[in-house]
């Protein structure tokens, strides 16, 4: 009875390490999101916080485009991958908002989802894998994560995709061994992290993107009454663009 006290006291000790280790990790990361205002270097924290708070080889990001009231007629857009086993060049590309991907699936049912083998979805899945990556590079994903980014009204406005939890996060797989040595399902700890910290990206994306259609707006204004004055006096022309 002692040593059971002693080793549940253990694991008690060991878990709150693991959770002030996290709460720490998710407060850091929480400054460095909400601190970018830029788009593209927003994403780029974001899948790589994601990355390291899971400890996924890869991932990708989407972002969900188009304002129709009908979910199935807006667009939804790759916008960068990343990858610690594999050096490639990505770009950005849109597609169909679906359930027959994973990033659509989880766009429009506005809720994670965890796959132990992509090759092997659930029977009666809605959705499916694109091999193509796979067959073309020689990379093979096997475990995935995806999980909405959410606007303050709660719509998904992005979707991340992580692909293949290590044992060791340093290790890379470059081989059938290492990825049956190191890859392994993501658990619901995993889900619960990127699930806080997506409902933090959420709001930062959706930030950064009002910010940048302000900008456009008021650009916009700038240049209707430049043009109004210059027509007004065309003696100042090019002059009040310039300034």
């Amino acid at each position: 009875e002692l040593m059971e006290a002693r080793a549940r006291s253990e694991s008690r000790g060991k878990w709150l390490n693991r959770y002030r280790y996290e709460l720490g990790e998710l407060i850091e990361i929480a400054k460095a999101i909400t601190t970018e205002r830029e788009i593209d270097k927003l994403l780029g924290v974001i899948l790589e916080k994601s990355r390291f708070i899971t400890g996924a080889d890869a991932g990708s990001i989407y972002v969900v485009e188009g304002d129709d009231p009908d979910p199935l007629r807006r667009t939804l857009c790759f916008k960068l991958s990343q990858n610690d086993s594999l050096k490639f060049d990505s770009r950005e590309f849109t597609m169909p908002l679906s359930t027959r991907s994973t990033a659509g699936y989880v766009a429009l049912h506005v809720k994670p989802l965890r796959i132990e083998d992509v090759y092997e979805p659930p029977p009666g899945s809605e959705y499916g894998f694109d091999r193509s990556f796979d067959a073309k590079t020689g990379y093979r994903t096997k475990s995935m994560l995806c999980a909405p980014l959410l606007s303050r009204t709660g719509e998904a406005i992005g979707v991340i995709q992580l692909i293949n939890k290590k044992r060791d996060p340093e290790k890379k797989l470059l081989g059938p061994d290492d990825l049956t040595d190191q890859v392994v399902p993501f658990d619901e700890r995993s889900e619960a992290l990127l699930m806080t910290l997506a409902s933090q990206a959420g709001i930062a994306l959706e930030n950064a993107i009002l910010s940048k259609e302000i900008e456009r707006m008021l650009e916009g204004f700038v240049r209707a009454s430049v043009e109004a004055i210059e027509q007004r006096d065309p003696t100042t022309s090019g002059h009040s663009l310039r300034v």
